[in-house]
């Protein structure tokens, strides 16, 4: 029996809207000897002043980030990067940060882990996490520690960021969970 793409999203179109939340929320832990840094906001270049603002606001508006008008202990960097359709993307730089957090060590499993358990499977599909991290909530102390500065403010991640060392590992057990 073949089942259509399109099919399937038409019949679960709530599943494959916006960004998904799973209930959990993770709490970046930091070791005992945390040395806050606050980096200064980096100079953003003329021609990626509207699509910055544009990203921003669109993660705003999908709640991945909040403005932050507290002060913070932690200010980290951030990187654009120009994407090929010319839309930027924000990733968050928290070099001094991943020094401190308490990495969880999550294993995840290899082809060779996985193989043997597909033996006996005649159906097979795939599905892309686009924005994966994003689908779990930081709790409100950590959001803070993801806070970064710009030429339109200050934000934070409410949401598991791309680059911390821990993402990685909270996103594959939590995937392993499902």
């Amino acid at each position: 029996m073949h089942v259509r793409k399109e099919d399937i999203v038409k019949e679960n179109e709530d599943v494959f809207t916006g960004i998904g939340k799973i209930a959990s929320e993770y709490h970046i832990e930091l070791t005992s000897n945390a040395e806050p840094v606050v980096k200064p906001a980096r100079r953003t270049p003329d021609a990626l002043k509207q699509p910055l603002r544009e990203e921003l606001d669109r993660l705003l508006d999908l709640g991945i980030l909040c403005e932050v008008r507290e002060p913070t202990d932690w200010v980290n960097d951030i990187v654009l990067v120009t994407k090929p359709d010319g839309s930027l993307r924000l990733c968050l730089d928290p070099r001094e940060l991943n020094k401190f957090i308490k990495r969880p060590h999550y294993y995840a499993k290899t082809l060779d882990d996985i193989l043997p358990e597909l033996r006996n499977t005649k159906v097979f599909s795939t599905l892309d996490l686009r924005s994966g991290y994003w689908n779990i909530p930081l709790d409100t102390s950590s959001q803070t520690l993801t806070t970064f500065s710009t030429i339109y403010g200050r934000f934070c991640f409410t949401r598991l960021p791309f680059g911390l060392i821990s993402s990685q590992d909270i996103f594959q057990q939590d995937l392993d969970g499902i």
